[in-house]
């Protein structure tokens, strides 16, 4: 939030902070020495803001210490939880990889959000599921084999000299929780 034309000693406005210029509308305010600014408006109590709670996910909270003492991580004063700022795990199948984002980051890109306050360690996304070589014309091309997700790409299964999956291990798929149709064919999309 940018200040506008405001009468205060200090003309930095800055969300949460107490006795400061905060800007509501086209000219700003000056808050009290004991007041806080809480999205453009001067209030007597702490903002509240966004809490991300491992059960509840996102909810706000009146102030740090409420929602820290609840378990939660405390995002700041002033933080909606829309669109929900909570990370949690986010599965990346094609990279064989969890990272911490947001829901809407996460399925932004195509990965798969497993809910907020979802660690990585131990890896959630290593999953069993149907692991897809290529088709390429050789005998042990084209095979899908039912494993977890971390070995479908520690590159054992499709052993063809002198590199597995005849070379084409960047074109290995894995499907989460699917089974292969035969030892020949893969799904035709992911579940």
């Amino acid at each position: 939030m940018a200040c506008c034309k405001c009468c205060c000693g200090n003309k930095n406005c800055a969300e949460g902070e107490i006795g400061k210029c905060c800007c509501g509308g086209p000219t700003g305010s000056c808050c009290e020495a004991d007041e806080y600014c809480c999205d453009g408006e001067c209030e007597p109590a702490p903002c509240s803001g966004a809490c991300c709670d491992p059960v509840f996910g996102c909810g706000q909270a009146a102030d740090e210490g409420t929602c820290t003492e609840g378990g939660g991580t405390w995002l700041g004063p002033g933080i909606s939880c829309d669109p929900n700022p909570c990370p949690g795990a986010c599965c990346d199948y094609v990279f064989s990889r969890c990272d911490q984002e947001t829901q809407a980051d996460c399925e932004d890109s195509g990965r798969t959000f497993l809910g907020v306050g979802v660690p990585c360690i131990p890896d959630p996304c290593n999953v069993e599921g149907a692991c897809c070589c290529p088709d390429g014309g050789n005998d042990n091309m084209g095979e899908c084999i039912e494993i977890m997700r971390d070995e479908c790409f520690d590159n054992t299964y499709f052993p063809i000299p002198p590199e597995p999956c005849g070379g084409l291990t960047d074109s290995l798929t894995f499907y989460p929780g699917a089974t292969c149709p035969s030892v020949r064919d893969c799904p035709d999309a992911p579940p």
